[in-house]
């Protein structure tokens, strides 16, 4: 190709895709006060000149019209786009040009490509640095600092200055990320000729005119997208029931074009999500992160913070949401399952925060552990009834975060009134745990010996687990049961024996920060409660010594129907002992002749109370068994005070009580603190329960005293008998002898 031909197309080109645009600064100096300079048609090759660029981006197709002038205009479209780099090679010496000019070259053009493909082998449709010849390349322009590379400052503005006469290529060597159409690159001769009139057309004609001073407004074309972050709340591993979070702040940082280092975006700060989302608008094509930083004030869901991770995404050309695959580093969370997901059809970027759960039932005395409510559905148990003596088993079920492993606390506490409630020794704590696909793992790693303690008034058992040693389990369950026996002083009745365990966890997994004041781990308390049941008579007699009285040694014995879902491996405890059903219960025949019942297929005990089999009224005529589980329960008297009959049947001992407990449930948590199930108040239905404050009141009535056989009345009633045979006799003979007077 002829030097001429080319220069001739290359310009032509090149003012096609140059429009006008509004002044600005320049890289070392204000553009806006560049003075174009105008002389006659004679070139001054002793004279430099200046390139000065605008670099306009452009969210359409670029535009080829009108064509560039040379010079500052009102109007050049699009937005300024900073951090472009630009060199410019010489191409052509003053004399060369002058020669052009003059139309006296007979020059063959210099290639300015190395060969018609570029080094990979593709199709040379366009120039780059890495394509030119070598003697063009070592042509390109230095600045006072030795530099061949100049990048636009934030207004889109860069000047090359000090330049002599001669024609010049200008490349752009640095892209931005957001470009996805580049400009060409494009020769600008120093001088040019002014294109259009002057303002004094006569003195000044067009085309006598030479501009040293050049402007020129390349224009890339580049994609921008809108992206909706949507925030999740997951407990455990549930992400099918995630829910929106409100209130969560991010930060958006966008990969610098000239450093490759991430800094935030401006106006895109600590912004918070509202009905779950944050809208990120007019991101240009690049790479981008965002990262969690807290909550709004008041507004905490108990959910963990990640607030290291830093979730990496991308703006592509077409302006959609794609992967960012040049981010690395420990805490880069690219897309992955239940963490983090990256949907380019909606434009949308989903985060994902987790938190555990703690449920705490309490195993009843027919062994199981749940309810069904009216509408069908099945929930832990979170009360039940135990005698005195008796073992309660307890679980604690835990909803493992799937972020457990980067946790800095995962301790669990159980709390029981001592006097109340004792907890075992550590040796009846049992815990196991399963994956997230229900794998049993094994996690003897993670945690010591339980701690079991006495603080003050309470019994205090605290596992404390080791969240590094839990991956296995992120996800899965951890299970805890273990034994508490009633006390002798538990409450009876009323408001039962509450007791309450909590889990304590991590805010954020930044565990550099300690856990303490506003970051103190948060934390999740479940109760349950245990009731115990007590009965009481009071023996009074009617008629004889004493009437009205309270009577002082009678004995009871007392008796419990033992219900087939009671009996475990054919036992049952109760008030701290163990009977055995082959051995311990009352014959059939026994259970009609004591009138337990009339139903000889009844399983009945006989209730052994403070290590006897039988109970006698004390002074105050009272007999009270507490401690019991309710039930169905009757006294039989065996033995009565002389003068007074036994009762003719069992007596009730009213321990039939149904319980319901009302509880006070919650999902929010309160100064980091959620109360899931807190005990509220029990009502109960069936008969009043008999206490020894409301006793039983059994009446014996005085017997008739029958005359003993042979004894004293015998012989008075016999004498008396004699004396009343004498004087009849007596009468008889008195008148036999009147009669004979006569």
């Amino acid at each position: 190709m002829k030097l001429k031909r080319f220069l001739t197309g290359v310009l032509s080109a090149v003012m096609a895709l140059s429009v006008c645009a509004l002044p600005a600064a320049a890289a070392g100096g204000d553009a806006s006060t560049t003075t174009t300079k105008y002389t006659t048609s004679t070139i001054n090759k002793s004279k430099k000149g200046s390139i000065t660029i605008y670099k306009r981006s452009m969210t359409t197709t670029l535009p080829t019209e009108p064509a560039g002038k040379g010079e500052t205009t009102p109007n050049p479209g699009g937005d300024p786009l900073e951090n472009v780099g630009f060199t410019v090679y010489k191409v052509l010496d003053a004399g060369k040009l002058v020669e052009y000019y003059n139309g006296l070259s007979t020059e063959t053009v210099k290639e300015i490509t190395v060969a018609s493909c570029f080094k990979d082998g593709t199709a040379a449709t366009a120039y780059t640095k890495e394509n030119l010849k070598p003697e063009i390349a070592k042509a390109a322009v230095k600045d006072s600092n030795t530099k061949t590379e100049l990048f636009t400052n934030d207004q889109g503005v860069v000047k090359f200055d000090n330049l002599e006469v001669g024609l010049y290529l200008v490349m752009e060597t640095t892209l931005p990320q957001a470009v996805t159409q580049k400009a060409d690159p494009f020769l600008v001769s120093i001088p040019m000729t002014r294109i259009g009139a002057g303002k004094d057309e006569t003195t000044n004609p067009n085309n006598e005119v030479w501009m040293y001073d050049v402007t020129v407004y390349p224009k890339n074309s580049i994609a921008q997208g809108n992206v909706i972050l949507e925030k999740k709340g997951v407990t455990g591993s549930d992400t099918a029931n995630a829910v929106n979070l409100d209130g969560v702040k991010f930060t958006l940082y966008r990969k610098s074009d000239t450093d490759g280092t991430y800094t935030a975006v401006d106006d895109c700060t600590d912004k918070v999500t509202a009905n779950g989302q944050i809208q990120f608008s007019n991101l240009r094509k690049g790479s981008y992160y965002i990262m969690e930083t807290g909550y709004a004030d008041n507004v905490d869901a108990g959910y963990i913070l990640d607030t290291k991770a830093k979730y990496a995404f991308a703006i592509d050309k077409e302006g959609k949401v794609a992967a960012n695959t040049d981010l690395t580093g420990d805490d880069v969370v690219k897309e992955t399952e239940g963490v983090f997901a990256i949907s380019a059809e909606d434009s949308k970027l989903t985060v994902y925060n987790y938190k555990p759960d703690v449920e705490k039932t309490v195993t009843k005395r027919d062994g199981s552990s749940t309810v069904t409510n009216p509408d069908g559905t099945t929930v832990g148990n979170h009360e039940a009834d135990y005698s005195v003596g008796d073992k309660v088993t307890y679980t604690l079920t835990i909803d493992v975060p799937a972020n457990i492993a980067k946790l800095g606390t995962f301790t669990v506490t159980d709390t029981t009134v001592a006097a109340q409630l004792l907890h075992d020794d550590a040796d009846s704590v049992i815990v196991s745990a399963k994956s997230k696909d229900k794998k049993v793992e094994d996690i003897t790693s993670a945690y010591g010996k339980p701690d079991i303690k006495t603080e003050g008034k309470n019994s205090v058992l605290t596992i404390a687990f080791t969240p590094a040693n839990l991956e296995s389990v992120a996800g899965g369950q951890i299970t805890i049961t273990y034994t508490a026996t009633v006390q002798k002083d538990a409450i009876v009745a009323g408001g039962g024996n509450v007791n309450s365990a909590k889990l304590q966890y991590s805010r954020t997994t930044d565990t550099s920060k300690a856990e303490e004041g506003a970051n103190k781990p948060y934390e999740i308390e479940d109760q349950s409660v245990v009731y115990t049941f007590s009965t009481s008579i009071l023996k009074k007699g009617e008629g004889g010594t004493y009437g009205d009285k309270a009577m002082k040694g009678v004995i009871f014995e007392l008796y419990k129907k033992v219900e087939d879902s009671e009996w475990k491996d054919n036992t049952v405890t109760i008030a701290g002992k163990s009977y055995d059903k082959n051995r311990d219960v009352v014959l059939a025949e026994d259970i009609v002749a004591l009138g337990l019942s009339e139903d000889e297929m009844e399983t009945w005990i006989k209730i052994t109370y403070d290590g006897k089999d039988e109970g006698t009224t004390d002074k105050d005529g009272k007999l009270t068994y507490t401690g019991l589980p309710k039930g169905t329960y009757r006294f039989v008297e065996t033995k009565t005070l002389d003068g007074y009959n036994l009762l003719s049947e069992p007596v009730d001992a009213k321990l039939n009580q149904q319980y319901s407990t009302v509880w006070t449930t919650s999902t929010t948590y309160v100064g980091g603190k959620l109360e899931k199930n807190k005990y509220s108040s029990t009502t109960y239905t069936g008969d009043e329960a008999s206490t020894t404050d409301n006793p039983i009141t059994i009446i014996n009535r005085s017997g008739f005293q029958l005359p003993v056989t042979g004894g004293f009345g015998t012989l008075l009633f016999s004498g008396i008998g004699v004396l009343l045979v004498l004087a009849g006799v007596a009468v008889l003979f008195s008148m036999k002898k009147k009669n004979d007077r006569t």
